[in-house]
């Protein structure tokens, strides 16, 4: 089971998000290269995809 405080902030957040992206692929004519452009977006996309992808490489890295 989920908690609720993240789902229901998702479900706050999600609409402002999904709202925004789209103002920022219109300006920037659908170019998704606009998204990580300065260094603090850089940044946080490889710390995003640390936090996803780090638990399975400790883990695996755990059983060897």
């Amino acid at each position: 089971m989920y908690s609720l405080a993240p789902v229901i902030l998702g479900l706050v957040l999600g609409e402002v998000l999904e709202e925004n992206l789209r103002r920022a692929l219109s300006i920037s004519g659908g170019d998704w290269g606009i998204l990580f452009n300065g260094p603090i977006t850089i940044t946080l996309a490889i710390a995003t995809l640390f936090a996803l992808v780090g638990p399975f490489v400790i883990r695996a890295l755990k059983k060897r």
